[in-house]
């Protein structure tokens, strides 16, 4: 399945948690993580030395399928 997304837009924070303070945390992990547990699983992926970099969220538009219609009338 080929699914295109497009970039809507990109915000940049200086922390892992600037962007868990500014963002939808539900959009950032599961729903039932609390904002301190998301800023752990983060920093087990970006160590403390990355994230000194920056961070950057990417908003992104829900996925398009150009897959023809499966269900179109075949004649």
């Amino acid at each position: 399945m080929n699914l295109i997304r497009r970039v809507t837009a990109v915000k940049q924070y200086p922390s892992f948690t600037a962007m868990l303070d500014a963002e939808d945390a539900s959009a950032l992990g599961g729903p039932d993580m609390t904002h301190d547990q998301l800023v752990a699983a983060n920093r087990d992926i970006y160590p403390p030395e990355k994230e000194a970099f920056g961070v950057f969220a990417l908003h992104l538009e829900p996925p398009v399928d150009h897959r023809p219609d499966r269900h179109a009338a075949t004649t």
